[in-house]
């Protein structure tokens, strides 16, 4: 029995090895197999009907983009419940993100209108501005990290670079913010100048 059990994962290694060249039967031989697999595994994680479905929808679009990405130095089931654990990872942070944007807006939307004054407006006006005067590259930063709740960690992989390379972009790009906001909004200077 467990050298049919060997066979059986070779049997779906070799399927996804052929599923790496683009082989669509393959594809769709892992996805009848693995499907109900990978939805349990999701089911005793994610209780909402829809977000189930559609994170195991995810998970196979995510094995058919990346499936070069396999090859064969780890078994089938491996490879796909490291996507599926992924998938389920960025969910997650999703809904913490979202959570806390929801919260942020909850907190502004708070505010009555009388108490939106116009030195508000302008500040936000100036915010804008001195964005819009970022690199491109910098703008990405602080959308990712300050704007988003990206941790700067996933910002890099997102926007294609190292780490490092990010943190520096990422410095460089509130440095000179605060620089156009001083230009832009002198009332920013003496009310932040102190942080």
């Amino acid at each position: 029995m467990a050298n049919n059990s060997r066979i059986h994962l070779t049997e779906d290694t070799q399927l996804l090895l052929r599923v790496a060249m683009g082989d669509h039967t393959a594809f769709q031989k892992v996805y009848e197999k693995y499907f109900p697999i990978v939805s349990d595994y999701i089911s005793v994680r994610i209780w909402d009907k829809n977000s189930h479905e559609n994170i195991v929808q995810d998970v196979f679009l995510r094995i058919w983009q990346h499936k070069r990405g396999f090859c064969g130095q780890s078994t089938a089931k491996t490879y796909i419940f490291g996507i599926t654990k992924n998938v389920l990872r960025e969910h997650f942070r999703r809904i913490r993100r979202q959570t806390a944007i929801q919260k942020r807006l909850g907190q502004i939307s708070s505010i009555s209108e009388p108490e939106i004054s116009r030195e508000y407006c302008e500040l936000v006006d100036a915010i804008k501005l001195a964005k819009s005067n970022l690199s491109e590259k910098q703008q990405q930063a602080i959308e990712l990290v300050l704007i988003s709740d990206i941790s700067p960690a996933e910002a890099a992989k997102l926007a294609g670079c190292s780490v490092s390379t990010f943190r520096r972009r990422l410095c460089d790009a509130k440095k000179r913010l605060l620089v156009l906001m001083d230009r832009c909004h002198p009332s920013w200077q003496l009310q932040h100048r102190t942080c």
